[in-house]
């Protein structure tokens, strides 16, 4: 992995578990009135990171010759 690399994902994932210290901070008595669970919200923020990652895995994985012939398909469902 190059030095360009790892800066291409490393602040994405610094900036992510920054998102995830403020979403906790920011919901916690929230989610204790209205859940009784002070990490309720975190716990669903951290499903989602983790559905992105796999994505992103599974992305890695893929060819990027596939990735561009599937291109036109990928913009026709993201327009509706």
């Amino acid at each position: 992995m190059s030095r360009g690399d790892r800066w291409l994902l490393g602040l994405p994932l610094a900036l992510t578990a920054f998102g995830l210290i403020m979403v906790y901070s920011s919901s916690a008595m929230i989610g204790i009135t209205r859940y009784g669970d002070p990490n309720h919200f975190l716990f669903k923020q951290l499903f989602r990171v983790a559905l992105g990652l796999g994505v992103m895995l599974l992305c890695t994985r893929i060819d990027l010759r596939k990735l561009e012939a599937a291109a036109p398909w990928f913009l026709g469902i993201s327009i509706p």
